[in-house]
């Protein structure tokens, strides 16, 4: 799990991606969407304050989330990154 701007929260559950919608304060449990992950199963998430998300998969390779901005936080597709990773996490400097 993995929280960013605006609160927005990834998690994996069962080696797929979802974000979450509609999460409050009056509601702190959320609706989600399932994000499809293409080359292998996802084993960890990050996500940033500028909304940036990465996974690894269990292939060890990572992808970056494309397509996120200001008014649409889930994105639209993913782009590998050339990698031999088993962890990551996002920071902002």
């Amino acid at each position: 799990m993995s929280c960013g701007k605006n609160g927005q929260l990834w998690f994996v559950l069962q080696e797929k991606v979802y974000k979450c919608k509609g999460q409050s304060v009056d509601k702190p449990w959320c609706d989600s969407d399932s994000v499809e992950v293409h080359g292998g199963n996802v084993i960890d998430i990050g996500v940033g304050m500028d909304g940036e998300v990465w996974v690894v998969t269990d292939q060890r390779t990572a992808q970056h989330r494309t397509g996120v901005t200001e008014w649409d936080g889930a994105g639209n597709g993913w782009e590998e990154v050339e990698a031999n990773l088993i962890h990551i996490d996002v920071g902002d400097c």
